[in-house]
């Protein structure tokens, strides 16, 4: 059914599901506003991170690879994506996901970080290092980005 009112409305009701912890129900509804708007990318995102927060890592995997089925640009899906992979251990993945990021948004703060994570775990510490400060540079994620610098120029 293709309801884009309905598909918005249940997607923002989720978000404020999942903010105040019920992950339960914020599954239902972002499933919901799903199902009312197949182009809708958001629900998915959403449902993605949700998963993450339950610890159901492939079922986020496949709801953020849904997400950008729908919208290839998708920053924060693919960011999402990315943190993903590398919590589970396929950094390439990670590395590839945050450069698509970085290709159309160069200033996005989170992929630079995340790429700066990848890096590190493979033990490539100077292309980790710039990922890092250019995670600073960018905005957002200063504390995370500084942990690592600290971490990596020990």
């Amino acid at each position: 059914m293709n309801n884009p009112k309905e598909a918005e409305s249940c997607n923002d009701r989720g978000v404020a599901f999942a903010q105040s912890g019920q992950l339960d129900k914020a599954v239902e509804l972002f499933k919901t506003a799903a199902s009312y708007d197949a182009n809708y990318a958001e629900p998915h995102q959403n449902l993605a991170f949700a998963y993450y927060q339950k610890g159901r890592f492939h079922e986020a995997v496949n709801e953020a690879q849904t997400a950008l089925r729908i919208r290839p640009n998708y920053g924060d899906a693919r960011c999402l994506l990315s943190g993903l992979y590398l919590d589970l251990g396929q950094t390439d993945d990670a590395i590839s996901e945050s450069q698509l990021v970085v290709r159309f948004e160069p200033n996005n703060g989170e992929a630079h970080y995340l790429l700066a994570r990848a890096y590190f775990k493979q033990g490539k510490r100077s292309e980790a290092i710039r990922e890092a400060e250019l995670a600073l540079k960018s905005g957002g994620w200063e504390e995370e980005s500084r942990q690592l610098l600290t971490s990596l120029r020990r």
